[in-house]
């Protein structure tokens, strides 16, 4: 996992494997919950993502879209701090504590690539752009 693209085609991943993407829905069995999570981390392992920085991808993306917390309390500040940069990437102000995205949103695999990126400290650069003739 060394390039824009490959961050790009995991995030498109992840985003597919997440039973919603509208923000606002909680999911009221953490057991369900944490097999979505286990499910996530396990496409970032498969990805060759290293194990903490899967389960900080991971927790931080359940967690921010399914609206519960981190299976790792070791890891809960990291998980907050990815869950901000999802909010961020959102549109949000990017406080841990205040999800300022509005309900009804759609969670974007361009928010899920910038968490993939702050996680794995690779620069994005600009976006994809469509080869010219």
């Amino acid at each position: 996992m060394d390039t824009p693209a490959d961050v790009r085609a995991l995030a498109r991943v992840l985003g597919a494997l997440l039973p919603w993407r509208t923000l606002g829905r909680v999911m009221d069995d953490p057991h369900e919950a944490y097999a979505v999570a286990d499910t996530l981390e396990t496409a970032c392992l498969t990805a060759g993502v290293g194990a903490v920085e899967a389960v900080i991808i991971a927790d931080s993306l359940a967690g921010y879209v399914l609206g519960w917390a981190g299976r790792y309390g070791t890891l809960d500040d990291w998980t907050d701090k990815g869950s901000a940069v999802l909010n961020l990437a959102m549109g949000g102000t990017g406080d841990e504590g205040m999800m300022a995205v509005p309900e009804g949103e759609e969670l974007t695999d361009a928010a899920i690539a910038q968490l993939i990126a702050w996680a794995l400290l690779i620069d994005l650069g600009e976006p994809d752009t469509p080869p010219q003739p």
